[in-house]
């Protein structure tokens, strides 16, 4: 079967190139019921874009005539500019771009909450770059993502519950959690204690603390109710130790603060887990961050392929599970460990 172009669009909704062109790419330039008819043919009779021929036409419009590469955008927001991403970011960066360039793509990172560029504007920058698909980075959940024309592309999302609508893919939180709280268990740690930041996305924090709370081989009378910490977390986390003695803190405080941080606050007596560790740091659980940008970028592929734009009445969601790090202070501790002496660790540490 030959592959169906703009030819066969224009025989079927009787538009000229120009138009059917413009109105697959999502432009403003098109009448919207015009733009929703010829995408309706597009989907009828199978049409797929070629991400290189679409490239190619792009760099013409531009004036281009080398290196020619079908562009992905991914979007930073706030503190992940260029000069502060996060190691988070970095990694699932790094995973998106080379899974793209397997299939002939480039990766090209716009800051996208710069509050010099309004939206419009930086739609007009995506479409002058030739981006045909959208990354969503990791966002703060105050983001404020209302207005941008989502609909001019194919997006995944990488922040769970930032954009309703929009497929997204990112770890596992509650299997992280379930496989932290495993790992206690088979060292023999009876107090647990879990402790996250209250400012991260609310439905992520559901997440980790479900299993928490479900867990039945935690006792109801032994059971230390989770910390929610702010932005500066000193005073609330020592106050939070002193007064339920854990044995064992699970949290990802060390991937925020970094690792001097959990070895000044944390007594050595208490054994330290954490939900994004790195290899030869802490033992925890690995997210597999560049896995999720590649998985993020077969999808959005997929639905670059499938010419799939915009929002979704029925978004999918995509769970890529970690793996268990082994490390010192964890997988080295005493099992007879109580936690009067994890007490007693706690008073000399002040």
């Amino acid at each position: 079967m030959s592959r169906i172009t703009l030819r066969d669009i224009a025989k079927r909704t009787g538009f000229v190139h120009s138009t059917i062109s413009l109105a697959l790419r999502g432009s403003p330039k098109v009448h919207a019921e015009t733009k929703a008819q010829i995408v309706a043919v597009a989907r009828e009779l199978g049409y797929t874009p070629h991400p290189l021929i679409a490239a190619l036409m792009q760099s013409r419009r531009l004036g281009v005539t080398s290196g020619v590469r079908a562009v992905i955008g991914f979007l930073r927001f706030h503190a992940e500019r260029q000069d502060a991403m996060s190691v988070t970011t970095r990694k699932v960066l790094e995973g998106a771009t080379a899974r793209a360039n397997q299939f002939g793509y480039h990766v090209e990172a716009l800051w996208a909450d710069n509050p010099k560029i309004p939206n419009e504007r930086l739609a007009g920058i995506l479409e002058a770059r030739g981006v045909t698909g959208v990354l969503v980075g990791p966002a703060p959940k105050e983001t404020n993502t209302a207005g941008f024309p989502w609909e001019r592309w194919a997006c995944v999302s990488l922040n769970l519950g930032l954009l309703p609508g929009v497929d997204y893919v990112g770890h596992g939180y509650y299997d992280g959690m379930r496989l932290a709280l495993a790992h206690c268990r088979q060292q023999g740690f009876r107090r647990v204690g879990v402790a996250l930041p209250a400012w991260k996305n609310s439905q992520m924090l559901d997440q980790y603390l479900l299993p928490f709370h479900a867990d039945g081989a935690l006792a109801p009378r032994r059971k230390i109710p989770p910390l929610l910490y702010p932005m500066i977390p000193d005073a609330a986390l020592a106050a939070w130790l002193k007064r339920h003695q854990p044995e064992v803190v699970i949290s990802s405080i060390d991937s925020e603060q970094g690792a001097e941080f959990v070895s000044r606050i944390f007594p050595r007596a208490i054994a330290y887990v954490s939900l994004n560790a790195t290899e030869g740091s802490t033992a925890g659980v690995d997210q597999n961050r560049p896995l999720i940008g590649a998985v993020a970028i077969d999808q959005l592929i997929a639905k670059i392929n499938r010419n799939e734009r915009g929002l979704s009445v029925h978004a999918h969601t995509t769970y890529v599970t970690g793996r268990w790090l082994p490390g010192p202070g964890f997988d080295e501790a005493p099992r007879e460990k109580t936690g009067r002496r994890a007490a007693a660790s706690v008073a000399s540490h002040e």
